[in-house]
């Protein structure tokens, strides 16, 4: 990884520990370095600065992947070096909060913000963050052998207005002719901490799973991947690159600040580069999510470094409309919440 500044060393050496306010992510700082910059860095962060100081509420699952990122632009004071206060607020339903007006920003997918938009919520893809990811996990005894098999069973599912409930489903239904809403006891819960504990209680047989929490679940060879989202969203035809989830803000946010929108998607394509070139910022936060092991840190990493994006690619709009070609048709509209992306989806305009 490049050699960070001064400051940005201080900053990730000296920051003590977290505290939680009100879901709020805090980090003090108190390094006498950190507190008074020499002139030379002062100048070196002025020449990358790009917004005047606004704060940006970015709302975080804390449990997944997604707080890897922005963990990077505080740590290294990213924010700072672009012109922003990063304020995190973690929730392991960012959905609701976000409707609510608790952030400015949330890791959200492209459906979702087709029915914030025709809610009245106006909300904008400023920058992607994953290709596609998550897994469906089973007891290693199961009798499910694949996803035919799990009519007649409990399926664990973040929810049924997520991307992967309607990849899962379509894919059920055009390979094996099975729907899992009418053959198949579905229970909802956003948080894949407490579908794990669900699955490992017995009380489900079969559950979506977050891409970094797998590892850890099929470490001790109780428990097995029974197919990847990636691999499902290939076999009925999705885009392999399109942006799967993405970095959205309101757009009341991004017309009124729209330096700071600009200035975040630069802190977070550098957080991206840091988190592909470095292992140390993987091991620190997924030392956070309880994840020690060190094998299970490199199956972390080797899992989600392929799928990162730090960019939208200049078809991305048209990438996410072949997805809802194929989706809609199979997902169908009661599912989706709508019949066609009436709205743009994403915006090209804060761009490197």
């Amino acid at each position: 990884m490049s050699d960070p500044s001064l400051r940005a060393r201080a900053r990730r050496t000296l920051v003590p520990a977290v505290a939680l306010l009100g879901g709020t992510v805090l980090l003090a700082a108190c390094s006498a370095t950190d507190a008074a910059p020499s002139t030379s860095e002062e100048s070196a962060a002025s020449s990358d600065a790009i917004a005047d100081g606004g704060t940006i509420r970015l709302l975080v699952n804390p449990t997944g992947t997604q707080s890897f990122p922005p963990y990077v632009i505080e740590q290294m004071g990213l924010d700072e070096k672009y012109g922003f206060d990063l304020q995190v607020v973690e929730s392991t339903d960012t959905a609701t909060v976000y409707r609510s007006g608790g952030g400015d920003a949330l890791v959200t997918s492209w459906n979702a913000i087709q029915n914030y938009n025709s809610a009245g919520n106006g909300t904008i893809g400023v920058a992607p963050f994953t290709t596609w990811v998550n897994t469906v996990v089973v007891p290693s005894d199961s009798d499910i052998d694949d996803i035919g098999d799990i009519p007649g069973h409990t399926l664990g599912l973040f929810g049924r207005t997520s991307s992967d409930w309607f990849i899962l489903d379509a894919y059920a239904q055009q390979e094996f002719d099975v729907d899992l809403e009418s053959e198949s006891t579905l229970q909802e819960n956003p948080s894949p901490a407490l579908l794990r504990g669900l699955l490992e209680q017995g009380q489900l047989d079969v559950t979506q799973m977050y891409n970094d929490l797998t590892p850890a679940i099929t470490a001790g060879g109780d428990y097995t991947v029974l197919a990847t989202i990636q691999d499902m969203a290939s076999s009925i035809g999705l885009p392999d690159e399109a942006p799967y989830l993405m970095y959205a803000f309101t757009t009341d946010y991004v017309d009124a600040n729209p330096d700071e929108v600009e200035a975040f998607t630069a802190a977070y394509r550098e957080a991206v580069g840091i988190l592909m070139d470095d292992d140390e910022p993987w091991t620190e936060q997924a030392a956070a999510l309880g994840i020690t092991d060190p094998d299970e840190v490199r199956a972390l990493i080797d899992l989600s470094r392929p799928v990162l994006l730090s960019e939208f690619s200049d078809d991305a709009e048209e990438q996410i409309q072949d997805v809802a070609d194929v989706l809609i048709p199979l997902a169908g509209e009661t599912n989706l919440g709508f019949s066609s992306l009436a709205d743009p989806v994403v915006t090209l305009d804060y761009q490197d």
